[in-house]
């Protein structure tokens, strides 16, 4: 627990000192210490979220993404099984063999308070970004959950690798020889059902990056005559925040 808290403080203080940056170069009524177009403070969308995800005040816009969210978890692909739901499952299914695997005692106490420990924190990742897509989304984006793969897929590959950590530092004995072969099969075998995932970001067409690449070129020749002292207020209308937040990374 000391060791989490440690870490917890770490990522903390990054955030806020990261916020209070940004609010000083940006001195405006909209700053990084508000959300969405309300200008609401995290504070009050994190009161917000969980009054309406408790039942509390809930509107219909927060209960589209809410039945969607609960949809997704079911039928958006994450993985070569499918959707979330198979992800947990192989995750567990691995948990599971390194439990069997462990020695009795702590070890397997150990694997299991970790795994559920996982879960647990995967739970409170889905419901922020519950809150996430109806605070911080227009309607649009929110109820189509736009990037939802890429905010939750790293989660389940962090939960997997931990988890086969696991599994490989209990494979001592037959057990484990066994438990741990088992795995790389059940890997293989998914592999040649499947098919080895050689899609991604990085073999994506080139035209889905139009926008990025506009950005990059018109910021790197801003860079050219901007100093560090000087400020730059970015316009960029529309609905999509995307290419603002390009704009800030860049000139950034």
């Amino acid at each position: 627990l000391l060791h989490a808290g440690g870490l917890a403080v770490v990522a903390v203080a990054a955030f806020l000192s990261w916020s209070r940056y940004t609010a000083a170069v940006t001195p405006t009524v909209d700053t990084a210490a508000s959300v969405g177009s309300e200008g609401l403070s995290y504070g009050a969308v994190l009161a917000g979220g969980i009054k309406q995800l408790l039942g509390i005040g809930r509107d219909d816009k927060f209960a589209q993404i809410m039945a969607a969210m609960g949809d997704a978890f079911f039928t958006r692909r994450v993985c070569l099984l499918g959707g979330g739901v198979m992800a947990v499952l192989a995750i567990t299914m691995v948990a599971a063999a390194a439990w069997l695997a462990a020695e009795k005692g702590a070890p397997r106490r150990g694997i299991l308070v970790l795994h559920l420990g996982f879960a647990f924190c995967f739970a409170a990742l889905y419901a922020f970004h519950l809150i996430l897509y109806y605070y911080n989304f227009s309607d649009v984006e929110g109820l189509a959950l736009k990037d939802y793969d890429r905010y939750l897929t790293p989660y389940y590959q962090a939960w997997m690798l931990a988890m086969l950590c696991q599994l490989a530092r209990a494979a001592r004995g037959r057990l484990g020889r066994a438990a741990l072969g088992g795995a790389v099969a059940v890997v293989v075998t998914v592999f040649c059902w499947r098919g080895v995932p050689a899609a991604g970001f990085w073999t994506a067409a080139d035209s889905l990056y139009t926008l990025r690449a506009d950005v990059q070129q018109r910021a790197e020749v801003m860079n050219t005559v901007l100093d560090w002292d000087d400020r730059v207020l970015v316009l960029s209308q529309g609905d999509d925040a995307t290419r603002w937040y390009y704009y800030r990374y860049e000139l950034t």
